[in-house]
C-alpha cells in the first residue's frame, strides 16, 4: 500500500481515513495492517481549519445529527474506535473523513500486528531438530520476530508442536547441544 501525504492544494477527502502524523509515519504506516487514504503532516488545529466541525469520536456509537452541508470530520485515537467508525462509514451513517491520531498504545499494537513472526510450518514432534522447512512466517503472530529465524534453526523442539504453533524460545532448547 502506498500512502501519500495530502498535497498543499488538495481538498481534504470527503470520506476515508487520514492519519495525523509526522514524516516518519509515512514509512512506518505502510507496514500497518490498516487502510489509510492519506497522511497529514500538520497539527490538528491546521487540519481542523478545513472542516466546519471536528467531532471527537473515540466513544461515538451512532452518528450525530448535523445540519445539511456541514463539513464534519471524526477524530479517533484508538484502533477499536477506528474500526467502529469505519463500520458507520460503510453503512453511510457518518459522512466525512476519519482523522486518525493514534495513541502510543495504538501505534505499538499496529507495529505488533505488522511484525513478521515465526510459527511451525508443519507438525513438529518433541526432540526434532528444527530445519528451515519446519519454520514459517506470519504477520502479527505471537511467535518471536522472524529476523531471529537463524537462532531457532538447529534447536530441538521441547514439546510436540502442531502446524501453526508459535515458535519462541520457550518451545526450543536453550543449550547448543551441537557444541562440545
Amino acid at each position: 500500500m502506498k500512502i501519500r501525504p495530502l498535497g498543499e492544494h488538495e481538498h481534504p477527502f470527503e470520506h476515508g481515513v487520514i492519519l495525523l502524523g509526522d514524516h516518519a509515519d509515512t514509512v512506518e504506516a505502510e507496514t500497518w495492517p490498516i487502510h489509510l487514504d492519506a497522511i497529514r503532516h500538520e497539527e490538528l488545529d491546521a487540519v481542523a481549519a478545513d472542516f466546519d466541525i471536528v467531532i471527537p469520536a473515540d466513544h461515538l456509537t451512532k452518528a450525530p445529527l448535523l445540519k445539511a452541508g456541514t463539513r464534519a470530520a471524526y477524530l479517533v485515537h484508538d484502533l477499536d474506535a477506528l474500526e467502529r467508525l469505519r463500520a458507520l462509514e460503510e453503512t453511510g451513517e457518518i459522512k466525512g473523513p476519519i482523522l486518525f491520531a493514534p495513541t502510543p498504545v495504538a501505534r505499538l499494537e499496529l507495529h505488533r500486528l505488522a511484525r513478521p513472526t515465526l510459527k511451525a510450518a508443519r507438525p513438529i514432534p518433541h526432540g526434532k531438530v528444527l530445519e528451515d522447512a519446519d519454520i514459517a512466517e506470519e504477520k502479527g503472530g505471537p511467535g518471536i520476530c522472524a529476523s531471529l529465524k537463524d537462532n531457532v534453526i538447529g534447536k530441538k523442539a521441547l514439546y510436540d508442536l502442531g502446524a501453526g504453533a508459535a515458535l519462541d524460545f520457550g518451545v526450543v532448547d536453550e543449550d547448543d547441544w551441537r557444541k562440545p
